[in-house]
C-alpha cells in the first residue's frame, strides 16, 4: 500500500487553547481569523488553497472521499439536526461531476476515509483523491457524547492525563490530497500500511482490536514506527485502553513508542478527528519533531509507550514513520502507518 500525501491543510476553532498552529502545514486560517467564519467558508478556503497550489489535480481522475455524519437511506424525524456532508456545503464541490464516497463510521470516519482513498489510488481507480472532513459540533454530537457520560465540564480535554474526566468537542475542517507515488514529490509523506477492524457493538474501547489494527498497519508497511498520533480523547477508560495497546505494540517491536494526542488542543472533532491526527503525523515527519499533548500535565504510564506531555517535544529522534489512530463507537478501529518519502 503506497499513496503519496500530495498536500494538506486544516483549521480548527476550540475554546481554551494556547495556540492554533502546532500542526499548521503552511498557509492557513489562524484561530482568530475563523472565529466568526462558517464551516462551509473554512472548507472552501482549504480546498481552494490546495487546488491553487496543485492545479494538476483538477484535470485528473479525481475522487472525493469525505468523512461525515450521514443518515443514509433512513431519514429520522430530526434530520435537520444532521450536518450536511462537507461537499454539500460547498457549491463548487457539489457541482463537480466527480465520483464521491461518504464514509460514516462514527469517530473513525476520517481514518477510514484516508484508508479508502489510499486503496483507490493503489488500485489505479483514480489519480488523486480529495479527502475532506468538516465538523462543527451540533445537537447530535453533543447528545451522543453526553448520553454516554463522555463529556468534561471543562472547555478543553486532557488526553492521557491522570485527572482526565471526559472529552471536549471541537471545530475542525481539513482537506488532504492523496496521489500515486511521483518522481517529483519523493520527499512527501506516504501512507504505506493500514489496519481496520469493526466489532459492530459497544461504546467502550477494545484493546485487542486496537492492537490488531496497529500491528496490521506495521506488518503491511514493513517498517517500524517511532511515534503514534493517538485517538485519545480525554476519557479515562478510552485513553487507558489505547495507551496499553500502544505499549503492547511497543514491547512487541522491542522499543518505546512516543505517543501524543492533538485533542488537548483541537478538541474532539468527531467524524473529522482522524484528519487532524493525520496532519499532526504529517507535520511530525516534515519537521522531525514529535509534538506534546496539550493539557496533559500528569501523564499515565505503560511500559513500551511514553506519553509526550504538555509543553514538551521530542526533537532528537528524526522520526521516519508513525501510526495514526482513529477509533469510534461501535468498535470501529482504524490505524494508518505513514512514513517519510525518500529521495
Amino acid at each position: 500500500m503506497h499513496a503519496t500525501v500530495v498536500d494538506y491543510l486544516g483549521a480548527h476553532r476550540a475554546a481554551g487553547y494556547e495556540t492554533a498552529s502546532a500542526f499548521d502545514p503552511g498557509p492557513h486560517i489562524a484561530e482568530a481569523e475563523i472565529a466568526h467564519r462558517s464551516r462551509p467558508d473554512v472548507l472552501a478556503h482549504c480546498v481552494d488553497t490546495l487546488l491553487a497550489r496543485n492545479p494538476e489535480v483538477v484535470g485528473s481522475r479525481l475522487v472525493i472521499v469525505e468523512a461525515a455524519q450521514t443518515t443514509g437511506a433512513y431519514f429520522p424525524s430530526n434530520v435537520e439536526d444532521y450536518l450536511p456532508t462537507p461537499s454539500q456545503t460547498n457549491p463548487r464541490l457539489a457541482a463537480w461531476r466527480r465520483d464521491r464516497l461518504v464514509i460514516s463510521h462514527a469517530c473513525a470516519s476520517a481514518g477510514l476515509a484516508l484508508a479508502v482513498a489510499a486503496a483507490l489510488i493503489q488500485r489505479d481507480r483514480c489519480d488523486h483523491a480529495l479527502v475532506l472532513g468538516a465538523t462543527a459540533p451540533g445537537f447530535i454530537e453533543r447528545a451522543a457524547f453526553a448520553s454516554s457520560g463522555a463529556l468534561t465540564d471543562l472547555e478543553y480535554c486532557r488526553p492521557f492525563d491522570a485527572s482526565a474526566d471526559g472529552t471536549a468537542l471541537g471545530f475542525f475542517v481539513g482537506a488532504v490530497i492523496l496521489g500515486s507515488a511521483a518522481a517529483d514529490r519523493p520527499d512527501r509523506p506516504v501512507i504505506s500500511g493500514i489496519g481496520i477492524q469493526t466489532l459492530g457493538l459497544g461504546a467502550q474501547s477494545d484493546l485487542d482490536s486496537q492492537l490488531w489494527c496497529m500491528s496490521s498497519a506495521v506488518r503491511s508497511a514493513g517498517v517500524s514506527p517511532q511515534f503514534v498520533a493517538a485517538h485519545a480523547t480525554g476519557t479515562k477508560h478510552g485513553d487507558r485502553v489505547e495507551l496499553d495497546a500502544v505499549a503492547a505494540l511497543g514491547r512487541s517491536l522491542d522499543t518505546e513508542l512516543y505517543v501524543s494526542s492533538c485533542k488537548g488542543e483541537v478538541g474532539h472533532s468527531v467524524h473529522s478527528a482522524g484528519l487532524a491526527s493525520a496532519m499532526v503525523a504529517f507535520e511530525t515527519l516534515r519537521r522531525g519533531r514529535i509534538f506534546g499533548t496539550q493539557h496533559c500535565l500528569d501523564p499515565i504510564e505503560a511500559a513500551g509507550a511514553r506519553v509526550v506531555s504538555h509543553g514538551h517535544t521530542i526533537d532528537n529522534t528524526g522520526p521516519s514513520a508513525g501510526i495514526v489512530n482513529a477509533f469510534g463507537f461501535g468498535g470501529t478501529s482504524c490505524s494508518i502507518l505513514v512514513q517519510q518519502g525518500r529521495e
